[in-house]
């Protein structure tokens, strides 16, 4: 067997401490600075957040006073037969004050999403513009604050001068 020179031995030595030195980068200190860089970013979303939390949660009075006054205007719904049957009889009182005849008046199917519930009632009538107008703005009056959804007038008795119309009215209540 051939001795080994020391150039060998120096050249073997320094390739081993090579080898292990790019190990020791590449499976112990790469990750943990990986790990360290994820950590820091987890705590700047977290802290951004967090500030973003105590923003809203500096704003909660106002929220909520905000959602007060939506309650006020648009109140709380009753039950729903209740809430229906009080927008039914403020139209039956809007059309007898404004002078149109009611043909037909049905409740449609109610809906509601997350903090809004919604009433409609399909209202078909007849009457002169000016009663239909002033018909329409008693029933979009206070303290129902309707909504006009779909609306429809046409000619019904030519020589009366009646119009046939026709209209889906919606109101909101906050749940």
């Amino acid at each position: 067997m051939k001795q080994v020179t020391r150039r060998e031995v120096l050249f073997t030595v320094i390739a081993t401490i090579f080898l292990l030195s790019y190990s020791v980068i590449q499976f112990g200190i790469r990750p943990f600075q990986k790990s360290c860089v994820d950590v820091r970013e987890q705590i700047k979303l977290t802290g951004d957040t967090l500030i973003q939390s105590e923003r809203v949660v500096g704003r909660a009075g106002a929220m909520e006073k905000g959602y007060d006054q939506l309650v006020k205007v648009f109140g709380h719904p009753a039950d729903e037969n209740k809430e229906t049957s009080a927008m039914m009889s403020h139209l039956e009182t809007a059309a007898g004050s404004s002078g149109i005849h009611i043909v037909n008046m049905q409740p449609l199917r109610n809906g509601g999403k997350n903090l809004l519930k919604t009433f409609s009632v399909e209202v078909v009538f007849d009457g002169a513009w000016d009663t239909i107008t002033k018909f329409l703005y008693l029933a979009q009056s206070r303290p129902n604050l309707l909504r006009i959804d779909d609306l429809n007038i046409e000619k019904y008795l030519e020589l009366k001068g009646t119009l046939r119309g026709r209209v889906v009215l919606t109101t909101i209540r906050i749940n």
